[in-house]
């Protein structure tokens, strides 16, 4: 289990990259303050491979109640309007954290 204070889910967000089309950098800036008006988001992480065109974000949340209601909310929705610029395919799903260990703490 994590520590109390520190973000206890995560939405594993999985999908696809067109290297061609890839607008991820000028949408960054638009995209995480709308992430951080959302109650209980606490951070972002994303992650590719553009070879093999696979691309990977992870959103923190302080609850699962607080993951689960994004997930539900049109804040969802019109994020993924934004995010489907860079993003073809696309699988989500929130998953608990079972250990953290971040030196920075």
């Amino acid at each position: 289990m994590t520590e109390p204070g520190l973000p206890q889910y995560v939405i594993l967000h999985q999908y696809g990259v067109d290297p061609d089309g890839d607008t991820r950098q000028q949408l960054w800036p638009e995209f995480v303050p709308k992430l951080k008006e959302i109650p209980g988001f606490v951070a972002v992480y994303t992650f590719d491979d553009p070879d093999a065109r696979e691309g990977v974000s992870l959103t923190f949340w302080e609850t699962e109640a607080a993951a689960q209601a994004y997930i539900d909310s049109d804040a969802r929705q019109r994020l993924d309007t934004l995010a489907s610029e860079f993003r073809p395919a696309t699988d989500r799903r929130i998953m608990r954290i079972l250990q953290a260990d971040d030196p920075r703490r």
